[in-house]
Formats: structure tokens, sequence, C-alpha cells
């Protein structure tokens, strides 16, 4: 079979219209490995299609999982988890983030914003310890882009009510503060 869609403006035509459900049941027929997938699941990501990225990252994924040989041959693999855990994570989905951040981190274990976005899906889910552990080895490594990483905190922030005073309480206060300040 063929794709269902002919170039990009056919692509962007097809993510309008095709349910994601739908196009999840399609997707085992399409001409594309996991990596053309995974790259559809960026291009959808970019023009808004949420529902659909995260449709083909997870195929993408499961390709990759079901088939190890191809993740020698994938570089984008640890991208790609980190990608698909952070719009979950973007999109209210904690508990769901948490596995493919952790598969991110296990591929790069020196990937500073990888363990702080699973330090904040951590903390969404009310696990503190494992978050505190995140965030420290965020904060240990090199290369952490404060500007990006301070923009992605605020707009998750808001999902953080209720835990300040648990925070608080454990002696953490400053858990939650703004990374920006720190560079500052």
């Amino acid at each position: 079979m063929s794709f269902p869609f002919a170039g990009m403006p056919g692509f962007q035509s097809y993510l309008s219209t095709v349910d994601p459900n739908k196009m999840r049941a399609d997707l085992p027929s399409w001409p594309a490995d996991p990596t053309d997938i995974t790259a559809f699941a960026d291009i959808a990501r970019t023009a808004g299609h949420i529902e659909h990225a995260l449709v083909f990252y997870r195929y993408a994924l499961d390709q990759f999982e079901n088939d190890p040989s191809k993740i020698a041959a994938d570089t984008n693999l640890t991208g790609a988890y980190y990608i698909y855990g952070k719009t979950l994570l973007e999109t209210g989905r904690p508990v769901d983030a948490i596995h493919p951040l952790s598969k991110a981190a296990k591929l790069s274990p020196k990937d500073a914003a990888t363990w702080f976005v699973l330090a904040s899906a951590y903390v969404l889910v009310g696990r503190l310890e494992e978050a505190h552990g995140c965030m420290a080895r965020a904060v240990s490594l090199e290369g952490v882009d404060m500007q990006q990483d301070a923009a992605f905190f605020r707009k998750i922030r808001g999902h953080f009510t209720g835990l300040e005073e648990e925070l608080r309480r454990q002696g953490r206060a400053g858990f939650l503060d703004d990374p920006a300040d720190a560079s500052r």
C-alpha cells in the first residue's frame, strides 16, 4: 500500500481530516520505517496536530521496541522518546510521560534537559523522591539551556498546584522555583 497523501501539502491536508484513531489503525500498511514515522511525528507536532504526533511517536517507538535491531540503526531514538514524553507531559499526561522520558534518560544519561523534564513528570505524579534525584542529576550536568528549560517549566508549573505545600513540609521549598532564577 502507499501513503494516503502525496507530498507535504497532502500530508497537511491528511492531518486536518483524519481521526487519530483511524490513522493509528492504518499505520501498519504505510511503506515507512520507524525513522520515517518519527519524522512524520515531528512535522505533525510542529504543525499543531498534537494527537496525531503522539500516535506517530507511539507507533514508531513500538516498532523500535519490537525489533531491537532497529535501535542500533537509529540515532534519533533518544530524541523520539524525549519529544514523545515531553509532549505527553505538556498535554497533561505525566503518568504516561514517565516511561518514554525514562527510556530517553537511559539512552542518553548525560542529557540534562531529559533529566529536568523527567523530574517534572515525577513531581506532577507526586513521586517526589524520584523527582528530586532527577533534578539533582539535571543540575549536575553541563549543557542546561536555562532559557529553554525555564520556558518549559513555566508552561507546566500550573500543574504543580497542591504539591508546593508538600514540598515545603519535606524541606524542599525551592524545588518548584523557576530555574531561570538560578542563572541570575
